[in-house]
C-alpha cells in the first residue's frame, strides 16, 4: 500500500516537473521581489536593474499608451526602490496608467498618495490638475465602477464634490481649487436622486457658490462668477413648486451684491430682470395673502399685506390692485 502511494507520488512530480516547459501561465518567483504572474510570451524585458531604467521604461509604457505595462513598471520601482529620487515620478505615472485604463477612482487615489507623501515633488501641480480633471469627468456624468474597476454602474455627483473637496485642501490658493468650488456647487445642482428634493440640490449649490464668492473675493472672475450663479441657484428655488419667499430674498440680495461688485458685467441685465420677475412674483403672494384674510373678515391683517405687495413691487400689477382694496378697506377699519 505504501509502495503505490509513493509510486503515485513520484508519477506527480513528474508530471508537474515536466508540466513548467509547457504551462502557459507560470508563476515566478524573484528573490527580493516575491512572485509574479507571466502570462504566456509575456516580455520581461520590462523588469530593469536600476530605478532610473525602470521609471525610462514607465515613462515609455505611457508615451505608447500601454497603461498596463506602465502600472507594472510604476508598482515595481515604488517596490524596489521606494526611497530613491526616482518614486515621486514613477508615483505620478501609476496615477497617469490608472486613467489610461479607465480607473478614475483609483486614479485620484494614487495622485493623492504622491501629494501625501512626496509633497515636494516638481509633480505636485500636475497631479493636483490630474485630480480636478477626475473630479471634472464625475461632474459631467461619468459613471462609478465596481470589480475592480472593469463595470460601471451609476453616476455620482455626490463623488465628484468629495473630489473636488480633496483638491481645495490639497492646494487652497490654486487656481484648480478656486474653481473647484464652483465646480462644487454645478455638482449639486446635478445631482440626481429619489430621495433628494429639488430646493434641497439648489439650497447645497447656492451655499458652494456663496462659499466661493466669500473665499475668493480677491479673484474678480471667480466672485463674479460665483456671485450670480448664488442668485441663479436662489432664483430656480423662488421659481419651483416649492415656493418660498426667502428664496426670492436671498436671490435678489445675491444678485444686487453682483451688481453692486461688478457693474460692468454683461450679466448684469440678467440679474435686472430676475430681480423684477422676483419682485413681480413676491408682490403677487402678498396679495394673495391679503385677499385670504379679507376674505376671513381680517381686515387689518389684510391691509399689512395690501400695503407689503405695494412696497415689494410698486410697479406691479398688485401694487395696484392691493392700492384699491387699501382705498376700500381702510375707511371701514377707521370707521371701527
Amino acid at each position: 500500500m505504501r509502495s503505490w502511494a509513493w509510486r503515485k507520488f513520484l508519477i506527480i512530480m513528474l508530471v508537474f516537473i515536466s508540466g513548467t516547459e509547457w504551462c502557459p501561465a507560470p508563476f515566478v518567483f524573484t528573490p527580493g521581489e516575491g512572485w509574479r504572474y507571466d502570462s504566456p510570451g509575456d516580455d520581461t524585458g520590462w523588469r530593469a536593474d536600476t530605478a532610473k531604467d525602470q521609471l525610462e521604461i514607465t515613462r515609455l509604457a505611457v508615451e505608447a499608451q500601454d497603461g498596463m505595462l506602465a502600472l507594472r513598471s510604476a508598482q515595481r520601482l515604488l517596490s524596489s526602490w521606494p526611497l530613491s529620487d526616482y518614486a515621486p515620478d514613477a508615483q505620478f505615472y501609476a496615477g497617469v496608467a490608472f486613467t489610461m485604463r479607465k480607473m478614475d477612482q483609483k486614479a485620484f487615489d494614487q495622485f493623492q498618495v504622491l501629494i501625501d507623501i512626496y509633497p515636494k515633488s516638481s509633480r505636485y501641480e500636475e497631479a493636483l490638475k490630474q485630480q480636478f480633471d477626475i473630479a471634472t469627468r464625475f461632474m459631467n456624468g461619468q459613471r462609478k465602477r465596481i470589480m475592480w474597476g472593469r463595470v460601471p454602474v451609476w453616476r455620482s455627483r455626490k463623488t465628484a464634490v468629495e473630489m473636488y473637496e480633496q483638491v481645495i485642501k490639497n492646494g487652497p490658493y490654486t487656481d484648480f481649487a478656486a474653481q473647484a468650488q464652483i465646480n462644487i456647487g454645478l455638482s449639486h445642482e446635478k445631482r440626481e436622486s429619489f430621495l433628494l428634493s429639488f430646493s434641497e440640490k439648489f439650497t447645497d449649490a447656492a451655499l458652494a457658490y456663496e462659499q466661493a464668492a466669500f473665499r475668493y473675493f480677491d479673484r474678480p472672475e471667480i466672485a463674479a462668477d460665483a456671485l450670480f450663479m448664488a442668485g441663479n441657484a436662489y432664483f430656480a428655488q423662488a421659481r419651483s413648486g416649492e415656493y418660498d419667499q426667502g428664496h426670492s430674498d436671498k436671490a435678489i440680495l445675491a444678485y444686487e451684491d453682483f451688481m453692486a461688485m461688478f457693474p460692468a458685467d454683461e450679466r448684469k441685465n440678467k440679474a435686472i430682470e430676475n430681480i423684477a420677475i422676483l419682485r413681480d412674483e413676491q408682490s403677487r403672494g402678498a396679495y394673495l395673502i391679503g385677499r385670504f384674510y379679507e376674505k376671513k373678515k381680517a381686515i387689518k391683517s389684510a391691509l399689512i399685506y395690501y400695503n407689503e405687495a405695494i412696497s415689494k413691487d410698486p410697479t406691479s400689477d398688485f401694487a395696484e390692485k392691493s392700492r384699491q382694496k387699501i382705498a376700500e378697506l381702510q375707511p371701514k377699519v377707521e370707521s371701527e
